[in-house]
């Protein structure tokens, strides 16, 4: 089982690339601004809760790919891409 860390910069999320069923990934808040990652299946299979500048997410086990956005700005979207 790997990890995998994402970025939040600069209004976007940063891509990982494909992982593998069972994974864990979180996230990094390195933009200046509070930001959620939040699954778009209303938050079951992970939500960080608002993370400011610096904070870091719980890690969360990921077995298929999710699509998710950030709470706080709507048209943040990115998915997590399970191989």
């Amino acid at each position: 089982m790997a990890e995998w860390k994402i970025l939040i910069k600069n209004m976007k999320f940063q891509d990982p690339g494909p992982i593998a069923s069972g994974d864990l990934v979180y996230w990094r808040n390195e933009d200046g601004m509070d930001h959620t990652a939040t699954s778009d299946d209303g938050g079951k299979t992970f939500d960080t809760g608002l993370l400011g500048e610096g904070e870091e997410s719980a890690k969360f086990k990921v077995s298929q790919t999710t699509p998710y956005h950030c709470e706080e700005h709507r048209g943040m979207k990115a998915t997590v891409k399970v191989k």
